[in-house]
Order: C-alpha cells, then sequence, then structure tokens
C-alpha cells in the first residue's frame, strides 16, 4: 500500500507526492468511505500546508 508521507518541508515535492497518492488511489479503487476519508485527509494536509 502506497503511503502518504509529509514532513520533508518541501512544498513543493510535498505537493508531488500528494498528487501520485491521489493518483494511485483512484486508479486502484472505486469511491467508497475510505477513498473519501483519504480526500479528507489530503484536504487537511493541503490547507495545513498553505497555512505554513
Amino acid at each position: 500500500m502506497l503511503e502518504y508521507r509529509p514532513g520533508t518541508h518541501n512544498l513543493f515535492s510535498d505537493l508531488t507526492s500528494l498528487v501520485s497518492y491521489i493518483q494511485f488511489y483512484s486508479y486502484n479503487h472505486f469511491p467508497t468511505v475510505a477513498h473519501f476519508l483519504c480526500m479528507r485527509q489530503c484536504y487537511v494536509v493541503l490547507r495545513s500546508a498553505m497555512l505554513k
């Protein structure tokens, strides 16, 4: 299972891994509760990255 790990303190590489994580997840899973939770988690990560 591919895992998204933020914390490189490099916004661009964080966003790149985030995008590839979303793509990987979208191709391998139908939209389910887990997918919704993943997207919500991604939103939280993105928002906190913007506030830094």
